[in-house]
């Protein structure tokens, strides 16, 4: 697959449901030139060892500049992936990240205020859905609230240290009126 890929410049990659055995084809393709157009990258739950995972994360931070559409739904996202993505990735309009469903009842946060804070000095964000668990505050939205004012989309699990008052402001200073949706999240035990 990636033999063929040397003299093809991607512009769009979705790739669903990808196994162990292809992640030594996906690490050739998000190398070097052969993604340095992608402007849009969809990755649906891949499995393998975490190193290997996070190989396949830093090439595509590191080669994939041009993104802004990303898509990615994994167990091992982490705030390091998320804060390299923000400086690497300037362009990124549109992020969507959630864990795989495997970890969705664990512990485990996806982002914090840093994560949030780092995207929005960054990117110029328009549409941000963050479908799992998050730990973040007034301060994340804030940065949010002046630093995105072309947000249009906000999707977010419930949070506890947010009030009503910092989602309306974000509201109100987009200058394309942000709509925010609060998921509700409720275990089916």
């Amino acid at each position: 697959m990636a033999e063929n890929c040397k003299f093809l410049r991607l512009k769009k990659l979705h790739l669903n449901c990808i196994y162990k055995e292809s992640i030594p084809h996906l690490l050739q393709i998000f190398q070097n030139d052969n993604c340095k157009k992608l402007t849009q990258l969809k990755l649906s739950y891949y499995s393998g060892k975490s190193s290997v995972i996070q190989t396949l994360q830093e090439r595509i931070v590191e080669n994939c500049k041009q993104l802004v559409d990303l898509d990615i739904n994994h167990p091992h996202i982490d705030s390091e992936f998320i804060q390299t993505l923000a400086i690497k990735c300037p362009n990124l309009q549109r992020l969507e990240l959630r864990k795989h469903e495997s970890r969705m009842f664990s512990s485990d946060t996806l982002m914090g205020d840093d994560d949030i804070i780092s995207l929005a000095n960054n990117c110029p964000l328009e549409k941000l859905f963050i479908l799992d668990r998050i730990s973040i505050t007034e301060r994340a939205i804030r940065t949010l609230s002046n630093k995105c004012p072309y947000l249009t989309e906000l999707y977010l699990r419930p949070i506890k240290s947010v009030c009503e008052t910092s989602l309306a402001q974000l509201k109100h200073n987009s200058l394309k009126g942000c709509k925010v949706t609060v998921l509700e999240w409720e275990p089916r035990w």
